[in-house]
């Protein structure tokens, strides 16, 4: 009598080996195509990347502008996902001229370190940083306060009120509200949060397979001789 594993079982315990291997390389299948062409980290303050078209920036804010050059309108939807000193955050882009600019990116962030960017579109080592616009210092409050208060105060009132109001109101202008744009430290951190959350699913279903199958006993085939 020899005792002989259930095909079915094997084949389970395939799934449990692809089902780990799986979880493991998770991390590398789902890092963005194309790196960086310049080599971080690169200060806010770097030189050789400033810029004399920038856009007007809030006090202490970074706009930092990337090209993927060989691109147009065509490789879009696309998407770059930027690490900085305190998180990274992911981006969409865009293709000016209806489309027939290359693709680009603008990444708003605080006076930090970028430490590394990828987008989706094919890795081809074009995308490049092209440059960095910064927005003026934060301003500083007077140190001290007057010293003195006025030491008199008007001896009469104004004998006459004004005998009439004025008839026309003041309106508040209606010009379109600036849009806020997160500092860095709200950068959030969402594709690997996605990634860890499929890797704990994988192993899940591996661990519940290993169970059953260690508990649920092999079946043995009785051969008998001739």
């Amino acid at each position: 009598m020899t005792k002989r594993r259930s095909p079915i079982r094997r084949l389970s315990w395939l799934l449990v080996a692809g089902l780990v291997a799986g979880a493991v390389l998770l991390p590398a299948t789902s890092v963005s195509a194309n790196n960086l062409h310049q080599s971080p980290p690169i200060a806010w303050n770097a030189a050789g990347y400033t810029d004399a078209n920038c856009p007007e920036l809030d006090e202490g804010q970074v706009l930092w502008h990337f090209v993927h050059t060989g691109t147009d309108g065509s490789d879009l939807p696309a998407s770059i996902t930027v690490k900085v000193t305190g998180g990274e955050a992911t981006v969409a882009g865009y293709s000016n001229g209806d489309g027939n600019a290359v693709v680009m990116y603008d990444v708003y962030s605080g006076q930090t370190t970028l430490l590394d960017a990828d987008d989706t579109i094919v890795d081809d080592n074009l995308l490049v940083l092209s440059h960095i616009c910064v927005g003026p210092e934060a301003s500083e409050e007077p140190s001290e306060e007057p010293s003195e208060e006025p030491s008199e105060e008007p001896s009469e009132e104004p004998s006459e009120e004004p005998s009439e109001e004025p008839t026309g109101g003041v309106e508040a202008e209606t010009g379109t509200p600036a849009t806020t744009l997160p500092p860095t430290d709200t950068l959030a951190n969402g594709a690997a949060t996605n990634g860890t959350n499929l890797q704990i699913v994988l192993l899940g279903m591996a661990g519940l397979l290993t169970v059953v199958l260690l508990v649920t006993p092999a079946g043995a085939i009785k051969r008998g001789k001739r």
